[in-house]
This record gives C-alpha cells, sequence and structure tokens, in this order.
C-alpha cells in the first residue's frame, strides 16, 4: 500500500475544502504523484492546476481537479515532518565534536534538507 499523508486540518474556505476534503482524510497524491510528506504537498500545491486524490474515513477514495492562483495554498495542515538523522561520520561534524552531558538536542545529528526547503535552516 502507498503511504499516505495524515490531514489535520482544513482551512474554511480554502480549495481543499470547497473540494470536500476533510480533517482526518489520507492524501493520497497530487497531480499523479504520491505525497509522503509537507514538502511533496508544498511543491505540488504551487501550480495552477492541482489533481487531488484523497482518502475520507471510511476508506473511500475521492478525487478532485482544482485551479487556483499559482501563490494559493490548498489549505491542507498534515503531519509535520519527522526529522532525519545523519548517518555520516565527519570528523569535522559539530555535533559528533560536543562534549558529552550537553543538551540532548546539541548531539542529534541534523541532516534533513526538506527543513531548508520548508523553514530556511541549513542543511550540510
Amino acid at each position: 500500500m502507498t503511504k499516505c499523508l495524515t490531514i489535520r486540518d482544513v482551512e474554511a474556505g480554502s480549495p481543499a475544502a470547497e473540494a470536500g476534503v476533510a480533517p482526518g482524510s489520507l492524501l493520497v497524491s497530487l497531480n499523479g504523484r504520491p505525497v509522503q510528506d509537507a514538502l511533496d504537498l508544498r511543491f505540488a500545491e504551487t501550480a495552477e492546476r492541482v489533481e487531488l486524490i484523497w482518502r475520507d474515513g471510511s476508506g473511500l477514495e475521492h478525487r478532485a481537479r482544482l485551479e487556483k492562483p499559482e501563490d494559493l495554498p490548498l489549505g491542507l495542515d498534515v503531519d509535520p515532518l519527522k526529522m532525519r538523522a545523519c548517518n555520516n561520520k565527519c570528523a569535522f561534524c559539530f555535533a559528533h565534536q560536543s562534549a558529552r552531558g550537553m543538551r540532548r538536542a546539541l548531539s542529534f545529528k541534523y541532516d534533513d534538507y526538506r527543513y531548508s526547503f520548508l523553514n530556511g535552516n541549513f542543511a550540510t
């Protein structure tokens, strides 16, 4: 089964709300591509024409073709990204060089480019 994205909330009056998408639905695909995380959603929703496929709470699949201005989001709030850790063992990594016993967040080896796109965070 393809991974879907859980829709936590739908903005009233948004293109998604007008199409009938409801909180708790599962977003299956946008423009024929699977949607696995918030970054996939943000990229796909910038198009003027968006084909949206979702499953409601009973598992029934719905499809809608939306036309909207490029800068208008679909109005979907989805599950937040789960941060990906770096698997590299670089000698110059600040997290690798931190003293033991520091705050746990300081030793997390962050390597998730998706946050760079969504929030402007920097990943090396």
